[in-house]
Protein backbone atom coordinates (compact mmCIF):
# COMPACT_ATOMS: atom_id res chain seq x y z
CA UNK A 1 0.00 0.00 0.00
CA UNK A 2 1.60 3.33 -0.90
CA UNK A 3 2.13 6.28 1.42
CA UNK A 4 -0.84 8.53 0.35
CA UNK A 5 -3.20 4.65 0.92
CA UNK A 6 -1.83 4.64 4.24
CA UNK A 7 -2.44 8.07 5.41
CA UNK A 8 -6.07 7.95 3.96
CA UNK A 9 -6.51 4.47 6.05
CA UNK A 10 -5.13 6.58 9.35
CA UNK A 11 -7.14 9.44 8.51
CA UNK A 12 -10.47 7.29 7.89
CA UNK A 13 -9.36 5.12 11.17
CA UNK A 14 -9.16 8.38 12.95
CA UNK A 15 -12.56 9.83 11.39
CA UNK A 16 -14.43 7.10 12.35
CA UNK A 17 -13.67 6.83 16.45
CA UNK A 18 -14.06 10.41 16.05
CA UNK A 19 -17.82 9.13 14.98
CA UNK A 20 -17.97 6.82 17.70
CA UNK A 21 -17.35 9.34 20.06
CA UNK A 22 -19.63 11.66 18.27
CA UNK A 23 -22.18 9.26 18.10
CA UNK A 24 -21.78 8.09 21.97
CA UNK A 25 -22.28 12.07 22.86
CA UNK A 26 -25.39 12.32 21.22
CA UNK A 27 -26.94 8.86 22.17
CA UNK A 28 -25.88 10.33 25.84
CA UNK A 29 -27.36 13.79 25.60
CA UNK A 30 -29.92 12.23 23.98
CA UNK A 31 -31.19 9.81 26.47
CA UNK A 32 -30.93 12.44 28.82
CA UNK A 33 -33.34 15.04 27.09
CA UNK A 34 -35.44 11.96 26.88
CA UNK A 35 -35.47 11.42 30.69
CA UNK A 36 -35.65 15.44 31.22
CA UNK A 37 -39.13 15.04 29.13
CA UNK A 38 -40.32 11.71 30.79
CA UNK A 39 -39.85 13.48 34.12
CA UNK A 40 -41.91 16.91 32.72
CA UNK A 41 -44.41 14.60 31.35
CA UNK A 42 -44.01 12.39 34.57
CA UNK A 43 -44.61 16.13 36.31
CA UNK A 44 -48.04 17.03 34.29
CA UNK A 45 -49.47 13.52 34.37
CA UNK A 46 -48.59 12.20 37.80
CA UNK A 47 -47.89 8.06 37.77
CA UNK A 48 -49.49 5.21 36.02
CA UNK A 49 -53.06 4.61 37.02
CA UNK A 50 -52.55 1.00 37.23
CA UNK A 51 -49.88 -2.19 36.32
CA UNK A 52 -52.15 -2.64 33.27
CA UNK A 53 -50.92 1.11 31.77
CA UNK A 54 -49.02 1.48 28.95
CA UNK A 55 -46.93 4.23 27.34
CA UNK A 56 -46.80 5.71 23.49
CA UNK A 57 -43.99 3.24 22.99
CA UNK A 58 -45.91 0.14 23.94
CA UNK A 59 -44.05 -0.62 27.33
CA UNK A 60 -45.60 -0.77 30.77
CA UNK A 61 -45.42 2.47 32.05
CA UNK A 62 -44.81 0.82 35.51
CA UNK A 63 -41.68 -0.72 34.14
CA UNK A 64 -40.72 2.45 33.04
CA UNK A 65 -40.25 3.97 36.63
CA UNK A 66 -37.08 3.25 38.33
CA UNK A 67 -36.29 2.98 41.72
CA UNK A 68 -33.95 5.82 41.36
CA UNK A 69 -36.69 7.91 39.47
CA UNK A 70 -39.33 6.97 42.38
CA UNK A 71 -36.87 8.02 44.72
CA UNK A 72 -36.14 11.72 43.02
CA UNK A 73 -40.04 12.12 42.56
CA UNK A 74 -41.13 11.44 46.40
CA UNK A 75 -38.03 13.35 47.82
CA UNK A 76 -39.71 16.60 48.25
CA UNK A 77 -43.40 14.94 49.02
CA UNK A 78 -41.90 12.55 51.85
CA UNK A 79 -43.45 9.13 52.85
CA UNK A 80 -43.91 5.43 51.24
CA UNK A 81 -42.92 5.60 47.10
CA UNK A 82 -45.68 4.05 45.42
CA UNK A 83 -46.08 2.95 41.08
CA UNK A 84 -49.54 3.91 40.57
CA UNK A 85 -52.19 6.04 41.38
CA UNK A 86 -54.88 3.48 42.39
CA UNK A 87 -51.89 2.38 45.31
CA UNK A 88 -51.76 5.77 46.88
CA UNK A 89 -55.59 5.77 46.64
CA UNK A 90 -55.78 2.62 48.72
CA UNK A 91 -53.44 4.05 51.00
CA UNK A 92 -55.07 6.89 51.95
CA UNK A 93 -58.35 5.16 51.93
CA UNK A 94 -56.40 2.65 54.41
CA UNK A 95 -55.03 5.67 56.26
CA UNK A 96 -58.25 7.57 57.24
CA UNK A 97 -60.05 4.06 57.37
CA UNK A 98 -57.96 3.63 60.06
CA UNK A 99 -58.05 7.16 62.02
CA UNK A 100 -62.23 6.67 61.43
CA UNK A 101 -62.34 3.43 63.04
CA UNK A 102 -60.05 5.01 65.86
CA UNK A 103 -61.87 7.35 67.17
CA UNK A 104 -63.43 6.32 70.45
CA UNK A 105 -67.17 6.87 70.36
CA UNK A 106 -69.70 7.10 67.44
CA UNK A 107 -69.68 10.95 67.91
CA UNK A 108 -66.45 11.39 67.15
CA UNK A 109 -66.16 8.84 64.57
CA UNK A 110 -69.26 10.96 62.89
CA UNK A 111 -67.19 14.04 62.91
CA UNK A 112 -64.28 12.28 61.78
CA UNK A 113 -66.51 11.02 58.61
CA UNK A 114 -68.06 14.86 58.31
CA UNK A 115 -64.56 16.44 57.85
CA UNK A 116 -63.42 14.10 55.44
CA UNK A 117 -66.22 14.17 53.12
CA UNK A 118 -67.20 18.01 53.08
CA UNK A 119 -64.30 18.72 51.04
CA UNK A 120 -65.40 15.84 48.43
CA UNK A 121 -69.05 17.26 47.79
CA UNK A 122 -69.25 19.98 45.10
CA UNK A 123 -72.36 22.07 46.53
CA UNK A 124 -73.77 23.57 49.56
CA UNK A 125 -77.21 21.20 49.76
CA UNK A 126 -75.18 18.44 49.35
CA UNK A 127 -72.78 19.65 52.18
CA UNK A 128 -75.81 20.18 54.17
CA UNK A 129 -76.93 17.12 53.30
CA UNK A 130 -74.34 15.19 55.29
CA UNK A 131 -75.75 16.68 58.84
CA UNK A 132 -78.85 14.75 58.41
CA UNK A 133 -77.44 11.00 57.81
CA UNK A 134 -76.99 8.65 59.89
CA UNK A 135 -73.76 7.23 60.99
CA UNK A 136 -73.73 4.00 58.63
CA UNK A 137 -74.71 6.57 55.80
CA UNK A 138 -71.93 8.19 56.34
CA UNK A 139 -69.55 5.06 56.12
CA UNK A 140 -71.30 4.22 53.07
CA UNK A 141 -70.65 7.35 51.31
CA UNK A 142 -66.78 7.24 52.28
CA UNK A 143 -66.75 3.79 51.32
CA UNK A 144 -68.85 4.66 47.49
CA UNK A 145 -66.19 7.53 47.07
CA UNK A 146 -63.03 5.84 47.08
CA UNK A 147 -64.80 2.86 44.88
CA UNK A 148 -65.76 5.25 42.42
CA UNK A 149 -62.43 6.83 41.78
CA UNK A 150 -61.02 2.90 41.65
CA UNK A 151 -63.26 1.63 38.78
CA UNK A 152 -61.30 0.56 35.98
CA UNK A 153 -64.38 0.87 33.19
CA UNK A 154 -63.69 4.94 33.54
CA UNK A 155 -61.90 6.30 30.69
CA UNK A 156 -58.41 7.15 31.87
CA UNK A 157 -59.15 11.33 31.90
CA UNK A 158 -62.41 10.52 33.75
CA UNK A 159 -60.34 8.14 36.73
CA UNK A 160 -57.39 10.40 36.85
CA UNK A 161 -59.56 13.46 37.69
CA UNK A 162 -62.03 11.33 40.12
CA UNK A 163 -58.68 9.99 42.19
CA UNK A 164 -57.52 13.56 42.14
CA UNK A 165 -61.18 14.46 43.87
CA UNK A 166 -60.02 12.14 46.04
CA UNK A 167 -56.63 12.74 47.11
CA UNK A 168 -56.62 16.29 47.06
CA UNK A 169 -59.86 16.93 48.74
CA UNK A 170 -58.92 14.26 51.63
CA UNK A 171 -55.70 15.81 52.05
CA UNK A 172 -55.52 16.82 55.65
CA UNK A 173 -51.72 18.34 55.61
CA UNK A 174 -49.26 20.53 53.38
CA UNK A 175 -47.55 17.01 52.67
CA UNK A 176 -51.10 14.98 51.66
CA UNK A 177 -51.59 17.82 49.04
CA UNK A 178 -47.57 17.81 47.99
CA UNK A 179 -47.73 13.55 47.62
CA UNK A 180 -51.62 14.29 45.87
CA UNK A 181 -49.37 16.76 43.33
CA UNK A 182 -46.58 14.14 42.56
CA UNK A 183 -48.91 11.48 41.97
CA UNK A 184 -51.73 12.77 39.92
CA UNK A 185 -49.58 15.52 37.92
CA UNK A 186 -49.91 19.07 38.05
CA UNK A 187 -52.85 19.13 35.04
CA UNK A 188 -54.89 16.64 37.12
CA UNK A 189 -54.35 18.37 40.22
CA UNK A 190 -54.98 21.94 39.00
CA UNK A 191 -58.10 20.91 36.80
CA UNK A 192 -58.95 19.88 40.22
CA UNK A 193 -58.29 22.80 42.39
CA UNK A 194 -59.87 24.83 39.65
CA UNK A 195 -63.09 22.74 40.11
CA UNK A 196 -62.94 23.11 43.86
CA UNK A 197 -62.47 26.77 43.77
CA UNK A 198 -65.57 27.00 41.15
CA UNK A 199 -67.65 24.64 43.54
CA UNK A 200 -66.67 27.41 46.45
CA UNK A 201 -67.54 30.16 44.18
CA UNK A 202 -71.21 28.84 43.88
CA UNK A 203 -71.96 27.77 47.59
CA UNK A 204 -70.34 31.39 48.65
CA UNK A 205 -73.49 32.49 46.17
CA UNK A 206 -75.73 30.54 48.07
CA UNK A 207 -74.58 31.09 51.20
CA UNK A 208 -75.01 34.79 50.45
CA UNK A 209 -78.57 34.34 48.90
CA UNK A 210 -79.23 32.55 52.18
CA UNK A 211 -77.93 34.88 54.84
CA UNK A 212 -79.98 37.69 52.99
CA UNK A 213 -83.32 35.53 52.99
CA UNK A 214 -82.63 34.88 57.12
CA UNK A 215 -81.74 38.71 57.39
CA UNK A 216 -84.94 39.55 55.61
CA UNK A 217 -87.16 36.81 57.81
CA UNK A 218 -85.04 38.31 60.73
CA UNK A 219 -86.02 41.68 60.57
CA UNK A 220 -89.92 40.58 59.70
CA UNK A 221 -89.82 38.25 62.78
CA UNK A 222 -87.90 41.23 64.98
CA UNK A 223 -90.72 43.40 64.53
CA UNK A 224 -92.85 41.12 65.48
CA UNK A 225 -91.29 40.29 68.33
CA UNK A 226 -90.20 43.80 69.43
CA UNK A 227 -94.56 44.74 69.03
CA UNK A 228 -95.38 41.36 71.17
CA UNK A 229 -92.43 42.86 73.83
CA UNK A 230 -94.05 45.84 73.79
CA UNK A 231 -97.41 44.13 74.73
CA UNK A 232 -95.43 42.11 77.52
CA UNK A 233 -94.13 45.21 79.03
CA UNK A 234 -97.45 46.87 79.19
CA UNK A 235 -98.51 43.96 80.68
CA UNK A 236 -95.50 43.23 83.00
CA UNK A 237 -96.09 47.00 83.57
CA UNK A 238 -99.82 46.75 85.04
CA UNK A 239 -98.67 42.89 86.96
CA UNK A 240 -96.04 45.19 88.65
CA UNK A 241 -98.47 47.44 89.75
CA UNK A 242 -101.43 45.33 90.71
CA UNK A 243 -98.33 43.49 92.42
CA UNK A 244 -97.16 46.17 94.75
CA UNK A 245 -100.90 47.03 95.67
CA UNK A 246 -101.43 43.64 96.99
CA UNK A 247 -98.36 43.89 98.83
CA UNK A 248 -99.42 47.07 100.31
CA UNK A 249 -102.52 45.87 101.58
CA UNK A 250 -100.50 42.62 102.60
CA UNK A 251 -98.43 45.16 104.96
CA UNK A 252 -101.45 46.85 106.11
CA UNK A 253 -103.02 43.52 106.75
CA UNK A 254 -99.69 42.65 108.66
CA UNK A 255 -100.08 45.85 110.82
CA UNK A 256 -103.44 44.85 111.81
CA UNK A 257 -102.63 41.37 112.36
CA UNK A 258 -100.08 42.39 114.79
CA UNK A 259 -102.46 44.36 116.43
CA UNK A 260 -104.78 41.60 116.78
CA UNK A 261 -101.99 39.81 117.73
CA UNK A 262 -100.94 41.96 120.52
CA UNK A 263 -104.51 42.22 121.82
CA UNK A 264 -104.69 38.29 121.87
CA UNK A 265 -101.58 38.02 123.70
CA UNK A 266 -102.77 41.13 126.22
CA UNK A 267 -106.47 39.27 126.46
CA UNK A 268 -104.61 36.19 126.83
CA UNK A 269 -102.97 37.33 129.92
CA UNK A 270 -105.99 38.79 131.27
CA UNK A 271 -107.83 35.55 131.04
CA UNK A 272 -105.04 33.97 132.75
CA UNK A 273 -105.38 36.60 135.85
CA UNK A 274 -108.95 36.11 135.88
CA UNK A 275 -108.79 32.32 136.27
CA UNK A 276 -106.19 32.41 138.74
CA UNK A 277 -108.28 35.33 140.47
CA UNK A 278 -111.25 33.54 140.00
CA UNK A 279 -109.99 30.12 141.25
CA UNK A 280 -108.36 31.85 144.23
CA UNK A 281 -112.22 33.04 144.83
CA UNK A 282 -113.50 30.29 144.41
CA UNK A 283 -111.08 29.03 147.17
CA UNK A 284 -111.99 31.53 149.31
CA UNK A 285 -115.90 30.73 149.08
CA UNK A 286 -115.40 27.58 149.64
CA UNK A 287 -113.36 27.87 152.77
CA UNK A 288 -116.16 30.29 153.94
CA UNK A 289 -118.67 28.01 152.96
CA UNK A 290 -117.15 25.17 154.67
CA UNK A 291 -116.48 27.96 158.33
CA UNK A 292 -120.37 28.60 157.38
CA UNK A 293 -121.46 25.29 157.54
CA UNK A 294 -119.33 24.78 160.54
CA UNK A 295 -120.69 27.65 162.03
CA UNK A 296 -124.59 26.46 161.04
CA UNK A 297 -123.30 23.08 162.45
CA UNK A 298 -121.85 24.60 165.73
CA UNK A 299 -125.32 26.77 166.14
CA UNK A 300 -127.71 23.80 165.87
CA UNK A 301 -125.87 22.24 168.54
CA UNK A 302 -126.02 25.04 170.45
CA UNK A 303 -129.59 25.37 169.95
CA UNK A 304 -130.47 21.69 170.47
CA UNK A 305 -128.26 22.58 173.82
CA UNK A 306 -130.32 25.30 174.92
CA UNK A 307 -133.31 23.19 174.14
CA UNK A 308 -132.40 20.40 176.50
CA UNK A 309 -131.54 23.21 178.96
CA UNK A 310 -134.79 24.75 178.57
CA UNK A 311 -136.41 21.52 179.29
CA UNK A 312 -133.83 20.69 182.30
CA UNK A 313 -134.96 24.09 183.45
CA UNK A 314 -139.03 23.44 183.14
CA UNK A 315 -138.69 20.09 184.33
CA UNK A 316 -137.15 21.15 187.38
CA UNK A 317 -139.39 24.23 187.87
CA UNK A 318 -142.66 21.54 188.02
CA UNK A 319 -140.89 19.63 190.67
CA UNK A 320 -140.86 21.88 192.97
Amino acid sequence: MSTPGKVLLFLNAIAAVAFICLAAADYGMRQRWAYAVYRHDLLIEGLPLDEQEVGLDGRSAVQRLGANTLTQVFQQAGGKSVKTQGEELKERHDKLRAEIDGQPDDKTKRQKLEAILIPLQRTGGERDALGHEKLDELNARFEKAFSDASKSDLEPGQRRQAIAHILVGTGETPADLQRALVVVGLEAYAREVDDQAAALRDMEHRMRLLIDGDRASFVINHKQVVQQLEVLAERLADARAALQHQQDLVAKHQVLVNARKTDLANLTSDLEKAKQETAEAVQKQSQLENELFQADLAAGKASDRNRQLEQQIRSQELGR
